[in-house]
């Protein structure tokens, strides 16, 4: 059997060619075209569309497109949200890639501003996700995030984009993106609703904590949804996390210990991730360690396996100083950014700032010789 191509401009045509294909292929439709008009029609069409599934590739995604034509031209948001949820529900690995094709032709044929596009593009994400193609469409959030605030979109749909994103980057296993896509569905919470934010906040503490490569987690405490979690156990884990030593952690975990394991944390990542967190709160203090010091704070036996492993990581930069059983310190990360780091910024900063004014006039200077003596 050909494959029609289902694309003109007669959409009542359009609809019962597409009407007549169905029911070649197991549809159960009525011959005829709804009585009610084109919109009635296409109810009708969408509502059996997965029929399409039984065909093979080519013609299911040149049957899917001809829907799609149609659907840009009426633009009814109902009809849309079910034309998405039948595609979501591909059956197969082929499918699913035909599916994924056919919603991003449907996601780039929409107008920016109109509303239900945030629907197409959910379920774009989902289908992305499923067929592993998640970085083609998205890479960084800001843009997403900037579309959506200059199409006015409402908060509950922003955080809905949100949301369906950070599953799907969790799951492909992009957690630095995750991450910062979870900060802005935090972001888009007040005091007045942070408390609505519970569950995606204490989701967002968790996802922090798990990262393996995540370390600085201050940021976090100023956001509502997070704030209004003072006072809880997650709330306190979290800023055990951002200020304190590894000791604190092993207390906390001794009296919390069934909590901690239900948040799906495991206690030997916490642990280490807090060794290297307190090993750049003594970098910050000291710059020359003692191996006896580290084993104390930290609980490691073999101290120079251990400062290998937290050099990887460059938050730490370091030498080890094998005679003298030092870790001598070059830099170092600093766990927090407050208001005491921000002045070592703002002196750090004036220094340069002094330093290149007193270049500045030494070259103007000698600039100036220069031109006396060509002149002579």
């Amino acid at each position: 059997m050909s494959v029609p191509m289902f694309i003109n401009l007669d959409y009542p045509q359009q609809c019962r060619e597409i009407r007549e294909y169905f029911r070649n292929n197991g549809a159960q439709l009525g011959e005829e075209p709804n009585q009610k008009g084109l919109e009635a029609d296409m109810t009708d069409l969408i509502s059996a569309c997965e029929v399409c599934f039984k065909m093979s590739e080519s013609e299911a995604e040149t049957t899917f497109n001809g829907l799609l034509s149609i659907l840009l031209y009426t633009d009814i948001p109902e009809q849309t949200v079910v034309f998405c949820r039948k595609l979501e529900s591909a059956p197969s690995t082929k499918m699913q890639e035909v599916a994924f094709n056919v919603l991003y032709n449907f996601y780039e044929g929409l107008s920016e501003e109109i509303p239900h596009r945030v629907d197409v593009y959910c379920s774009l994400i989902r289908l992305a996700g499923i067929t592993k193609s998640l970085s083609e469409i998205f890479t960084d959030v800001t843009p997403i995030k900037d579309w959506m605030e200059r199409v006015n979109c409402p908060k509950e749909k922003m955080r809905e984009v949100f949301r369906v994103l950070h599953k799907e980057l969790l799951d492909c296993q992009l957690s630095d993106l995750a991450l910062k896509v979870m900060y802005e569905l935090l972001n888009t919470y007040s005091e007045q609703d942070a408390k609505d934010a519970k569950t995606d906040a204490e989701r967002c503490i968790t996802a922090c904590l798990a990262d393996k490569n995540t370390f600085l987690m201050d940021h976090l405490l100023p956001l509502k949804p997070i704030k209004a979690l003072e006072g809880s156990p997650i709330h306190s884990l979290l800023k055990i996390f951002v200020y304190e030593k590894l000791a604190a952690y092993q207390e906390f975990y001794l009296k919390n210990q069934a909590f901690v394991d239900g948040l799906g944390l495991s206690h030997d990542d916490n642990v280490n991730k807090m060794r290297l967190l307190t090993f750049m709160l003594m970098a910050e203090s000291e710059k020359e360690l003692a191996f006896e010091d580290i084993e104390r704070e930290l609980e490691v036996k073999d101290v120079e396996a251990f400062a290998l492993t937290a050099l990887k990581t460059k938050l730490v930069s370091a030498k080890i100083n094998h005679i003298t059983k030092k870790v001598i310190v070059i830099s170092t990360m600093h766990r927090t950014f407050d208001k005491r780091e921000w002045e070592q910024l703002r002196d750090t900063l004036k220094s340069w700032f002094d330093r290149l004014s007193i270049v500045e006039e030494s070259t103007s200077k000698l600039m100036e010789d220069q031109f006396r003596l060509t002149n002579m």
